[in-house]
């Protein structure tokens, strides 16, 4: 039979599968294009994740697959690909059969291999653009009070889903227009444990999500294109604000060393925005429309120039009468935490800061610390006596912060990861005591003893551990929501 009779799970010859996303630190892209199936296996008791395509080459069905999690999956053609009438039939390139019936967007049955048999099942993707997923993004509020975000990934190809109550956080898959599902950990979406649907109103636009039959009310606010002039730079982006006169309190979100747009960093935007803060996000300087050089670097020369951009960002807010002008902040992480501090210390406008898994540690020894952990790759000798051991007498080197943060008369809080293998958080944390010992700083440092970099709640904080967690550890946004209660004040009435 013709795979054209079928279209449903036809696609164009020539097709190239990569159904589960890559990882978070620069693997290659992935896409998923029209026609693909995304879903798994389970023979035993662990669950695979798959992703299948098929398409017609003449009068034969052919196909490729992808079998694995998250980063690196193993892409084989099928050995055999049979469709007829509801029936599916595949056999994988690692001698899997598949067998199984389609009804409408779902394709289920029985997975059989040398190891014994158990079930599969099939989703059929439904992409939509990008263009069409950003109207989706924000904060919508449960009748509980708790809140989720909407956020695309870092490819800008496909929402994720975070729940600020508990930092669950899950890649999205969609099914429909407007239903996606998502699995167990982030980068895994099967076996499907998540679903989310979009509630439009009659103009069509996105007013509410239902996740897992919960309804959650979309949070009514304001955003504005933007540019911000830091001398003969343009930083083009965004001010993300809740509805109503304010005046608000607000913060400018410091990207780390990352080529970062005025949308990297919407997880946290959607929070700010949340908690009744306006929110200014640009793109980095070099970066999307942003004019400039883009420099990574963390020589102290560059990071005075992006603690200017933020101090720019700050005078921005201060121009306009929906701001309140006592109550402006910095927000970042990573290479932010060297920039943060930097640029508070030379402005008596920034009100407070805060800082995730910044490093307050020279610069010169946070690279020699990433030396050891291959940059979060590889987990160090265990003892943290070893530690100190290979960092002892080296130079300090580089930009220090702690002159900077010394010099800190604002609110600030820390919030680092207990097994971080990119910035040294032991170090940090002895810096910070050291520092705040005079009783003259209002610091506030939270270690989450399972937090990798990113905040996400791993076993050895190693980056490949990163993309298959199942969100942040518990009560970094929690935390965070009562320290600027506590610090900031209020929102606006």
């Amino acid at each position: 039979m013709r795979l054209r009779t079928l279209a449903a799970i036809a696609v164009a010859a020539g097709v190239v599968v990569i159904g589960v996303s890559s990882s978070d630190n620069g693997a290659a892209r992935a896409t998923a294009p029209a026609e693909t199936w995304v879903g798994g296996y389970a023979i035993g008791s662990a669950p695979v994740v798959l992703s299948v395509a098929l398409s017609e080459e003449g009068q034969r069905v052919r196909g490729t697959a992808a079998v694995g999690i998250a980063a690196r999956p193993v892409r084989t053609a099928l050995r055999r690909a049979l469709v007829r009438g509801g029936h599916v039939s595949l056999l994988l390139g690692n001698g899997t059969l598949l067998d199984g019936r389609r009804s409408g967007g779902r394709i289920t049955g029985t997975a059989r291999a040398a190891n014994g048999r158990g079930r599969f099942e099939l989703l059929r993707l439904r992409p939509s653009p990008a263009g069409e997923l950003r109207g989706a993004v924000g904060a919508y509020r449960f009748a509980d009070g708790t809140v989720a975000g909407l956020f695309l990934d870092p490819f800008g190809e496909s929402l994720r889903v975070i729940d600020y109550a508990t930092g669950g956080m899950r890649q999205l898959v969609q099914v429909s227009e407007d239903v996606f599902v998502g699995g167990p950990r982030l980068l895994a979406p099967w076996p499907v444990q998540v679903r989310v649907e979009l509630v439009r109103d009659p103009a069509g636009n996105v007013v509410a999500l239902r996740r897992d039959g919960r309804l959650a009310a979309r949070i009514p606010l304001v955003a504005e294109t933007v540019a911000v002039q830091n001398g003969d730079v343009r930083l083009a982006g965004k001010l993300v604000r809740p509805e109503g006169p304010g005046p608000f309190p607000a913060v400018v979100l410091v990207h780390g060393s990352i080529r970062a747009t005025r949308d990297s960093a919407d997880l946290w935007g959607a929070f700010f925005a949340s908690q009744g803060f306006a929110v200014l996000s640009c793109d980095k300087r070099g970066v999307g429309e942003s004019t400039g050089k883009y420099v990574q670097s963390a020589d102290e020369e560059n990071l005075r120039v992006l603690a200017g951009d933020a101090l720019a960002g700050v005078a921005w807010l201060r121009q306009r009468a929906d701001i309140d002008v006592r109550r402006i902040g910095l927000l970042g992480g990573s290479q932010a935490g060297w920039t943060i501090p930097l640029a508070a210390a030379q402005s008596s406008d920034v009100a407070f800061a805060a800082i995730q898994s910044g490093p307050a540690m020279s610069v010169g020894r946070q690279r020699a610390f990433g030396a050891l952990t291959g940059n979060g790759s590889r987990v160090p000798p265990p003892a943290a006596a070893e530690i100190r051991t290979a960092l002892d007498g080296l130079p300090e080197g580089g930009f220090d912060p702690r002159p900077a943060i010394r010099a800190l008369r604002i609110p600030v809080i820390w919030q680092l990861g207990g097994v971080d293998k990119r910035v040294y958080t032991a170090e940090s944390v002895a810096n910070l005591d050291a520092i705040a010992a005079g009783g003259e700083h209002d610091f506030t440092v939270r270690v989450y003893p399972a937090g990798a970099h990113s905040l996400r709640e791993t076993r050895h904080g190693l980056a490949s551990e990163e993309v298959l967690a199942t969100g942040f550890v518990p009560g970094v946004f929690a935390d965070l929501a009562a320290w600027l209660v506590a610090h900031v004040g209020p929102p606006a009435p």
